[in-house]
């Protein structure tokens, strides 16, 4: 983007520690089949202790004009940097991608083209799950066929995940911003708050993002922590909308066991899975549920 023009779209890229997946956003965004003119890049770094930092300042002094770099520190949450972007952003549409994730080259023209073309002010895409090892694991196929089933959210609990958004900065001045305060849950909850609100969500599932999976069996309880952490908060701060902690040993039983009858709609490809892979990914969901539960007491008694 030229000092002076005004770019048609923002991206805003959130981050914490995780030079090497923003090092591939940034690659993937600065090769749009898009002019430089027209759109701008927007990295937040959220307090990174490592050398994401640098890897973000790299790229601000090879593409000036097309990457600015930002840092909100007041508040530790992916919402808040989203929010800062928000703020720093020269475009009325924000498109919105996280740090390890990828975009093909046609994203941005294809993704506003059928913006205008359906008249949408509130887009996600598909999410593809993928594997950065050539032999693929346990745990790597577990994520991926397990996670960001983004037609569900968007068709049955009526959010999508923000790291796959287009948006109008309209939307924010009129319904608000993200609630910056919970560590996970905001893209569900800024999600419903819009739906109640009357604003339809629109999904493209011909356009797909790419996110690398999730490799080792800590990396996924680290995760289900945080989850469940966030489904505390949305209980603490909007419990109206989401409930409140267990209240009966009925739905506290619930909070530890799958149905075998449910388990096979958590995963795609489910019936072309060995028997030994559907015991193990059994005992996976178990306990990230387990470790998820866990998480939400922490919010409560902490």
């Amino acid at each position: 983007m030229s000092p002076g023009s005004h770019p048609k779209i923002s991206i805003i890229v959130p981050v914490y520690n995780a030079p090497e997946g923003l090092s591939e956003s940034l690659k993937s965004l600065v090769d749009q089949d898009f002019s430089h003119r027209d759109y701008e890049v927007i990295v937040v770094d959220n307090r990174s202790t490592d050398s994401t930092w640098v890897t973000a300042e790299k790229f601000h002094k090879k593409y000036p004009d097309l990457i600015k770099v930002f840092r909100e520190e007041s508040i530790q949450s992916s919402y808040a940097a989203r929010n800062r972007g928000i703020r720093m952003a020269a475009a009325d549409v924000l498109a919105f991608i996280d740090a390890d994730m990828t975009a093909g080259p046609d994203w941005l023209r294809d993704g506003l083209r059928h913006m205008d073309e359906k008249k949408s002010d509130y887009m996600f895409f598909r999410i593809e799950n993928f594997s950065k090892s050539d032999k693929e694991g346990l745990v790597s196929k577990y994520t991926r066929l397990k996670e960001f089933p983004q037609e569900e959210y968007v068709e049955v609990h009526k959010f999508g995940t923000v790291g796959s958004l287009f948006t109008r900065r309209e939307i924010f001045e009129r319904f608000g911003y993200f609630d910056s305060r919970l560590i996970s849950g905001g893209d569900r909850e800024f999600g419903n708050r819009l739906y109640e609100a009357g604003v339809g969500i629109d999904f493209n599932r011909n356009i797909t993002l790419r996110h690398p999976t999730r490799s080792t069996f800590k990396s996924i309880v680290k995760k289900a922590f945080r989850v469940g952490r966030g489904i505390g908060q949305l209980q603490k701060f909007y419990p109206g909308r989401y409930g409140s902690m267990v209240k009966s040993p009925v739905e506290q039983g619930k909070k530890f066991f799958i149905l075998p009858s449910r388990i096979k709609h958590i995963f795609r490809q489910w019936d072309e899975l060995s028997v030994w892979e559907k015991v193990l990914f059994y005992w996976l969901a178990l306990s990230t549920k387990t470790v998820g539960y866990a998480g939400q007491l922490w919010e409560k008694f902490k």
